[in-house]
């Protein structure tokens, strides 16, 4: 009797989450430009759970100056429609009492930064706007850094920021470094 030949058993692909697929299509793009020289197109989309951990991993811990200076213990993001980010900011103050403070943002790209308006806070607005617009600077920039070795051979531009209920999709372009 002839021995029956195994079916082979398909190997199960591993299931990125939502951050590694869009960093997996950033580095792609990354890599294109750097070898080919041809800027491209990339838009990106973030549930508010991945920018709510970006978030956290770059500001609790750290201090922010809001006309006090505040250690960051808790950070909350609700990413809402219309461009809008209402950001709440638990922390403690040196005298080691605690203090929340809340904000409404708008934020669009302008000349290929974040821009951002303070629209609503619980503390006065312009000790509070630079903070903001450094932490959404350097959430953008986490976003878009990708370990593919080629990040130095090109330049990322934003080009479009559009905040809905629970999502942020960040449109950029990749381009070879002039």
């Amino acid at each position: 009797t002839p021995t029956p030949t195994p079916t082979p058993t398909p190997t199960p692909t591993p299931t990125l989450s939502s951050f590694e697929q869009e960093m997996e299509g950033l580095s792609e793009a990354i890599v294109q430009v750097a070898t080919t020289g041809e800027g491209s197109e990339v838009t990106l989309l973030f549930s508010e759970e991945t920018v709510n951990d970006k978030v956290a991993e770059s500001l609790v811990g750290t201090t922010i100056n809001a006309g006090m200076v505040i250690e960051v213990t808790v950070v909350d993001l609700n990413l809402q429609s219309g461009n809008l980010i209402a950001a709440e900011l638990t922390g403690k103050m040196s005298s080691g009492f605690g203090v929340t403070i809340r904000v409404q943002a708008q934020v669009s790209i302008q000349a290929g930064k974040p821009a951002v308006e303070i629209i609503e806070a619980n503390v006065p607005a312009n000790l509070i706007a630079d903070a903001i617009t450094g932490a959404v600077d350097t959430l953008l920039i986490q976003l878009t850094q990708t370990e593919t070795g080629d990040d130095e051979n090109v330049d990322i531009e934003f080009t479009d920021i559009i905040i809905q209920d629970d999502e942020l999709t960040l449109v950029v372009v990749v381009k070879p470094k002039a």
